[in-house]
């Protein structure tokens, strides 16, 4: 009798273990689908070209043809630039180095298009180009202090739980 409850108990100890893994690596997997930048679809530089140079002319309004062709030209030439940098950073990451996206060859690429609608654009168009890239960056300032205030929150919530430390549970 005594073996058979020992052989029942590890039966079931190997089943949660078993259980356990499964509902483990079922969680790794959908945490890695739900990251950012995993399971994109990955656009062409012809597709993010016609994407923004058409939602700079929704969004401006009054861009002649002529201008939205010159302002497609100038995004198709940024968005090539940036995909044959990540193209080469991604090949190296294979090759086992870390590489990041060279801020200042990002800066230069940003500053040419600049360049170059301040030149396409006229006044009126361009004040309105201006106006729109403010709040974008606004929009972008506000959410990178949210993901900071929650990161922080995050790692103030794990200090509270780790061992040794003030938890929820004893702090009354």
């Amino acid at each position: 009798m005594k073996k058979f409850f020992i052989a029942i108990m590890a039966l079931t100890m190997t089943l949660g273990v078993c259980a356990q893994d499964s509902i483990g690596n079922a969680r790794s997997e959908r945490r890695e689908s739900n990251r950012p930048g995993r399971q994109r679809r990955e656009f062409t530089p012809e597709e993010v070209a016609a994407k923004q140079a058409m939602d700079l002319k929704e969004k401006i309004g009054g861009i002649s043809d002529l201008q939205y062709e010159q302002i497609y030209a100038i995004y198709l030439w940024r968005a090539q630039e940036s995909k044959h940098e990540r193209d080469s950073i991604m090949a190296n990451r294979k090759e086992g180095e870390r590489p990041q996206m060279n801020r200042e060859k990002m800066q230069q690429r940003e500053n040419v298009v600049v360049d170059a609608l301040k030149l396409i654009l006229d006044e009126k168009q361009y004040a309105a180009y201006e106006k729109m890239q403010n709040e974008q960056r606004q929009r972008m300032r506000q959410r990178q202090r949210q993901r900071q205030m929650q990161r922080r929150e995050g790692e103030r919530m794990e200090g509270l739980r780790e061992p040794g430390r003030m938890s929820d549970e004893n702090m009354f």
